[in-house]
């Protein structure tokens, strides 16, 4: 009865896990007219994230391998807080999971 108990539980867990990791906005193409209105860096024990609040939502901006995406300093580093962007994004954005998408281009709109 205790490892019916202790199967059910498990796959009542998996099954919460795989239902959150499915939630949340995707984001696979251009997210247009974006006003930037904080740049920071999280810091955590394993790792740090270049991350960028907009208008549109709070993207990363981070290298990514199967992206091809290695300027990802160089980029976050031309987005200013105030301007107006079109960005390249992909990803998803999961609060749960705290994920965020990532930005792979981003293009300045001129006002």
């Amino acid at each position: 009865m205790k490892i019916k108990k202790t199967l059910a539980a498990a796959a009542a867990i998996i099954a919460a896990g795989t239902l959150l990791a499915g939630c949340g906005i995707q984001y696979d193409g251009e997210t247009t007219g974006c006003t930037v209105t904080d740049k920071y860096v999280t810091v955590s024990k394993d790792k740090s994230e270049k991350r960028i609040a907009t208008s549109c939502g709070t993207f990363n901006v981070e290298d990514e391998l199967s992206q091809g995406q290695w300027n990802s300093a160089d980029l976050y580093a031309r987005i200013e807080v105030g301007k107006t962007y079109d960005f390249e994004a992909y990803g998803f954005r999961n609060g749960f999971l705290s994920a965020f998408p990532n930005v792979s281009d981003a293009t300045e709109v001129k006002q």
